[in-house]
C-alpha cells in the first residue's frame, strides 16, 4: 500500500507527493547524472551521484580495470543506490518543508504517518523543526 503526503507551495499552489518509504526511482535513476535528485531540488546528493557517475565512466578508460577501482566505484555506486531509495523521500520532504512548502492536509492520516517515518517535530499544524535546530 503506496502512502503518499501531499505538500503546498503556498506562493504558487503547486501540490506534490511524496510517497512514505522506499522509492524504486531514485533506486534506478539516480546513478545516472543524478537527475531525480536535482528534480527534487536536492543538488548537493545530486552532484555526489553525477561526480559518481562521471568516475564510472571516465576511470575504467584511464586505468587498467584489474587494479579494481571500477569495481570499487560500481559497488559504492550500488551502495549510495539503495541508501538513496531508502532515504531519499524522507530528504525530499525535508527539503520541501525547508524551502517554504507546507503540508497539504496537515491533519491527515497520511500526514502523521509521513512525519513519524520522517522524524519531522511538530504538532498537527505545519510546523517544523530544522534539523539543524535543537528542539526544547
Amino acid at each position: 500500500m503506496k502512502i503518499k503526503v501531499p505538500f503546498k507551495n503556498p506562493r504558487t499552489g503547486e501540490v506534490k507527493l511524496v510517497k512514505v518509504g522506499w522509492s524504486w526511482t531514485l533506486f534506478f535513476f539516480a546513478s545516472i547524472l543524478g537527475i531525480p535528485l536535482f528534480i527534487r531540488k536536492l543538488n548537493f546528493l545530486g552532484a555526489i551521484f553525477l561526480v559518481l557517475w562521471l568516475a564510472i565512466v571516465i576511470v575504467p578508460n584511464l586505468m587498467h580495470p584489474a587494479n579494481g577501482i571500477p569495481t570499487v566505484l560500481a559497488i559504492l555506486s550500488l551502495v549510495l543506490s539503495i541508501w538513496i531509495a531508502i532515504k531519499g523521500n524522507e530528504k525530499t520532504a525535508k527539503n520541501y518543508l525547508n524551502l517554504g512548502w507546507v503540508f497539504a492536509e496537515p491533519h491527515s492520516d497520511a500526514t502523521r504517518f509521513g512525519k513519524l517515518r520522517w522524524g519531522i517535530a511538530g504538532d498537527d499544524r505545519n510546523d517544523f523543526v530544522s534539523p539543524k535546530e535543537p528542539s526544547f
